[in-house]
């Protein structure tokens, strides 16, 4: 039996289709593949470019092709988990296990793209027995 949603005509099909589970499928090995060659190429580019190329970019340029990079990937998982959680799950008992742990997924996407969006990195040197209220911005040194 298929959940009554509001959608009507053409938005339901681009609902339909970002709502499939083979979304999921198919981007998570290409996650893990930047996973690795962004955890391998941090040796040659250092950890700031490496994270910047493979992790915190919308489009990874492989040679003359166009990717799509960290931020492009997690934002699909992202966009078709919240499609598929709200208009296309059961809300019943019998499926409250399924969708906690749906939304629980959710927050954890949610809240790497408040970190991302939000996060200061720096570095604090402190001499033993002193106090500092200051720090120097990483990416600055």
């Amino acid at each position: 039996m298929r959940p009554v949603t509001p959608l009507k005509g053409l938005l339901r099909k681009i609902a339909l289709f970002f709502a499939k589970p083979d979304i999921l499928f198919y981007t998570l090995p290409w996650l893990m593949f930047l996973i690795v060659m962004g955890t391998v190429t941090q040796k040659e580019l250092g950890l700031y470019d490496a994270s910047a190329k493979y992790f915190s970019s919308l489009i990874l340029w492989i040679g003359p092709i166009p990717t799509p990079g960290g931020v492009a990937t997690i934002a699909f998982i992202f966009i078709s988990l919240t499609i598929k959680f709200i208009f296309f799950s059961p809300w019943n008992r019998k499926k409250a296990g399924t969708i906690v742990t749906h939304f629980g997924i959710l927050l954890l996407l949610l809240g790497g793209i408040i970190t991302a969006l939000t996060q200061k990195e720096g570095v604090m040197i402190i001499p033993e027995g002193a106090s500092v209220q200051t720090y120097d911005d990483y990416y600055q040194r």
